[in-house]
């Protein structure tokens, strides 16, 4: 089953209710630091990526941006945004050069290599489409007046393919989740305030007083909340632990080890991804031996090393190296898996003493 013009134009219309003067929803909600700075990239040279783990606010960021460059003054019709999704795909694997088309011809009245100004398009999940960084390049190369902002939740997917075909086009940046700042401000709460070393100071004040001030006991049960809690923005719309819990279980976790990694690994089991994260997320901050992990699960090295680089590729766990003035040498050392972010723990235990 195709889509038909008709359906395409409807489509795009709905993502778009800004072109009616309707401001989108998430334009009003609480802005991560890192909006500023991206919002000055729009006025770059080159497109942007943005990869991140699912969950964590990238749809709400890219929806932030259409708003910022519409409070700037860009024309409305000027920025389009699209969100792919597994159904839109699966009946039609050419949607994304459908969609371009669509917008450029039925939109603007303008066709690819006459676009009179500058023209903003946001492609959000990205990674679920085909060859989807060919079809961009393509775009990129027949007029310079356009600037894409791609966002996805797998890594390689991202990030190889931009690396390979987008390369001096796309800016590639990996959004973390909220940092504890960002938690506070997304909750409605007072952030602690920045953080500053008098560059005349001799020794680094360690004191958490000098942080915390008076709100020391307000920030540190605060802080407790966020490890927990504070790694998806959305949670804070779920007011029982067990609702969280499940939220990220099922909607972030499940969905990256049996849909999102087996689609980009095939031939590899969602069970031996599940069983894998499984152990990392219950013994992270070991050092990881490959031989002796190799050999209690039993697999190969090779298998464990490719099992691990598909967890990492969907933003679960990170590798952390021991510092030293040798990079060589940190690459040698033994090497520790930690979770992306320690709210991915929070469904494994119960509710806090």
């Amino acid at each position: 089953m195709h889509f038909t013009g008709a359906n395409m134009i409807y489509l795009i219309n709905t993502f778009n209710p800004h072109w009616e003067g309707h401001a989108l929803p998430e334009w009003t909600w609480p802005k991560r630091r890192v909006f500023g700075y991206m919002l000055k990239l729009m006025d770059g040279p080159l497109s942007l990526g943005i990869g991140g783990l699912r969950r964590i606010g990238k749809t709400t960021l890219l929806k932030q941006l259409v708003g910022g460059l519409s409070a700037n003054r860009v024309p409305a019709k000027r920025i389009c945004y699209f969100q792919f999704d597994r159904d839109i795909v699966l009946k039609d694997d050419n949607v994304l050069e459908r969609m371009l088309d669509a917008y450029l011809l039925d939109f603007l009245d303008e066709s690819i290599g006459h676009i009179k100004e500058k023209t903003y398009i946001f492609l959000d999940e990205i990674q679920l489409v085909p060859r989807w960084s060919d079809i961009v390049k393509r775009y990129l190369d027949r007029d310079p007046a356009l600037t894409f902002v791609v966002s996805g939740s797998s890594s390689l997917l991202l990030e190889s393919e931009s690396a390979e075909s987008l390369a001096g086009r796309l800016d590639m940046l990996r959004l973390s989740p909220p940092d504890f700042r960002d938690y506070m401000t997304i909750n409605g709460l007072e952030p602690p305030p920045e953080f500053k070393i008098d560059p005349s100071l001799r020794k680094i004040p360690t004191e958490t007083a000098l942080f915390y001030g008076a709100n020391r006991s307000r920030l540190t049960r605060a802080y407790l909340d966020y490890l927990r809690w504070g790694g998806f923005p959305q949670l804070k719309e779920l007011d029982d632990e067990e609702s969280r819990r499940r939220y990220i279980k099922e909607v972030v976790v499940e969905k990256i080890l049996r849909y999102d990694l087996p689609a980009r690994f095939r031939g590899e089991n969602p069970i031996d991804l599940e069983m894998l994260y499984g152990i990392y997320a219950s013994e992270y901050g070991q050092i990881v031996e490959y031989n002796t992990l190799a050999r209690d699960v039993g697999v190969s090295v090779g298998r464990l090393k490719r099992l691990t680089e598909a967890l990492m590729s969907g933003y679960l766990v990170q590798y952390c190296f021991n510092y030293t003035r040798s990079k060589r040498k940190s690459g040698r050392t033994g090497k520790k898996v930690y979770l992306s972010t320690s709210s991915l723990a929070a469904h494994r235990y119960g509710p806090q003493l």
